[in-house]
């Protein structure tokens, strides 16, 4: 068959997407991290500006 050219583009749209997945993930885990320590943070500021 013609597998080979197939597999060929296929490595590299696996590559972006991967990418795209690292990215996404970067992302979210970035946003999450923002909301959990964001409390803790206005509570920090609270408490050094007294």
């Amino acid at each position: 068959m013609h597998r080979n050219r197939i597999q060929a583009g296929n490595k590299l749209d696996e590559v972006i997407y991967m990418m795209k997945l690292i990215a996404a993930a970067a992302g979210i885990g970035a946003i999450v991290v923002m909301i959990l320590i964001a409390p803790d943070v206005s509570r920090y500021l609270r408490i050094r500006s007294m």
